[in-house]
């Protein structure tokens, strides 16, 4: 035999040998693909997820904002309903309550406040019967 016919044997020799490793990287190569598709999947899925979740964190901001613009117009109409000089024409025009004179004013201190607060009484009007009226001096 010449030396090429030698090599070639000597090859597929080795090659008939060698098949088990053929073989176990024919595996590895599957695993490994097997492994790509399931990470893209896996990554597709995650984007998915992600995107739904931020859809919904945009929904839940604008209800966030609206529900903030609406306290805001409520603590001003309360600010406007308690509103010292309102309460007082109301006093006035709906109870037909009046100033008490200096001779019949009773001021009341509050002690338990940092600074004692001092607060004028209305009365109601002698001559007509003014019953169970109450009304309530906002915060």
């Amino acid at each position: 035999m010449s030396q090429k016919e030698s090599q070639i044997s000597e090859y597929q020799a080795d090659r008939v040998v060698s098949g088990d490793s053929f073989n176990w990287q024919l595996l590895l190569l599957l695993v490994l693909f097997v492994s790509v598709v399931f990470a893209a999947i896996k990554t597709v899925s995650q984007r998915h997820e992600a995107r739904s979740q931020f859809v919904k964190l945009q929904k839940l901001e604008k209800e966030r904002d609206k529900l903030a613009a609406q306290w805001s117009r409520l603590k001003l109409e309360q600010s406007t309903m308690l509103n010292q000089v309102r309460v007082e024409r109301l006093a006035r025009r709906d109870l037909n309550m009046q100033m008490p004179k200096p001779s019949e004013k009773k001021m009341i201190r509050e002690t338990y406040l940092e600074s004692p607060s001092v607060y004028p009484v209305m009365t109601a009007p002698s001559n007509k019967a003014v019953k169970n009226t109450t009304v309530a001096l906002g915060e």
